[in-house]
């Protein structure tokens, strides 16, 4: 009886791979530091991280700009990938840039809804839409937040100045992470898959027929304390089997389709995923196809080897 024998036949590659983007968004006062203002100092912009209890003029200029960035947005990140409005809140005298809060201001301008990924700092994320100016109703102090519009939560981060290190933030909105979430892929190590000895009369030429299937769990470990969303996509040399692209294979013919909930992942493909802190399963079907074009009896016996890259994308 002529047979397939395989051993160590199929070789993931496991990556996890974070988007990058290069941009910024900064929101504060401009100079000229206009009169009626109190413990202010004017350098590249109208500042008061450096006293207490200190507030604006009327008619003081505050600006959103796309080419630097604010104290602490490196440290900042938001729970969950998403759509996001920066707002800036204004608050009278007798409240200042210490006191001021959402619930005691009014909204004075907004920074537009843009899209931000859990997995990049703030810093290095486009968090307006464009550059804008607006001047102050009245004498006083503003503090800002991170809304998401999905939700309607409202964020700060820490600047590492003024009350409790919020800065401009105001003190009425939830925490952001310090931190992205993280997760780890079996252990961090490469996926090795055994399909065992096979019949070559028994290779099916269409995926997800076979008993002969070969299931994997996959860990994935995630810490931190915010969820974790990814795109899951499987890069690899494909063949062509009853109209489906599967992993080629060593031997002519032959080919390995990868199943994610029943159904046969094509390359490129993306799966959405979404893990809370903790650890999780990912279950995978692998199962040897063969091209109807072939012959049983031409396919080559002995051993074969398959390997592809499974890609992680954080969002």
């Amino acid at each position: 009886m002529n047979k397939l024998m395989l051993r160590g036949v199929a070789l993931f590659f496991l990556l996890v791979v974070a988007q990058e983007v290069a941009a910024k968004g900064w929101v504060g006062a401009e100079i000229p530091c206009v009169s009626g203002g109190w413990e202010l100092e004017a350098g590249s912009i109208c500042d008061w991280k450096n006293f207490v209890g200190a507030h604006y003029g009327q008619g003081q200029v505050i600006g959103m700009r796309t080419n630097t960035d604010n104290t602490g947005d490196d440290k900042a990140y938001v729970p969950v990938s998403g759509n996001f409005e920066l707002k800036v809140y204004w608050c009278s005298l007798p409240k200042n840039m210490d006191t001021c809060s959402k619930s005691s201001g009014t909204l004075l301008i907004s920074g537009g809804v843009v899209r931000l990924e859990s997995s990049i700092s703030l810093r290095d994320q486009l968090i307006i839409t464009g550059n804008k100016t607006i001047k102050s109703p009245s004498q006083g102090g503003y503090c800002i937040t991170l809304e998401d519009v999905n939700t309607g939560y409202e964020y700060k981060g820490n600047m590492g100045y003024g009350p409790d290190g919020r800065g401009k933030f105001c003190e009425d909105a939830h925490k952001l992470p310090v931190e992205p979430p993280k997760c780890t892929l079996n252990g961090g190590t490469d996926l090795d898959v055994q399909l065992g000895q096979l019949e070559r009369g028994d290779i099916p030429v269409k995926s997800g027929t076979s008993s002969a299937m070969v299931t994997k769990d996959i860990s994935v470990n995630c810490e931190g304390n915010i969820a974790y969303n990814a795109n899951m996509k499987l890069e690899f040399t494909p063949i062509s089997v009853s109209n489906e692209q599967v992993i080629s294979t060593s031997t002519t013919g032959l080919g390995v389709a990868v199943l994610y909930n029943g159904r046969t992942v094509q390359p490129g493909q993306t799966f959405p995923l979404s893990y809370q802190p903790g650890i999780h399963t990912l279950t995978l079907g692998f199962e040897a196809v063969r091209d109807p074009a072939m012959a049983v009896a031409d396919l080559k016996t002995g051993d074969f080897t398959a390997n592809a890259v499974l890609v992680f994308t954080e969002q």
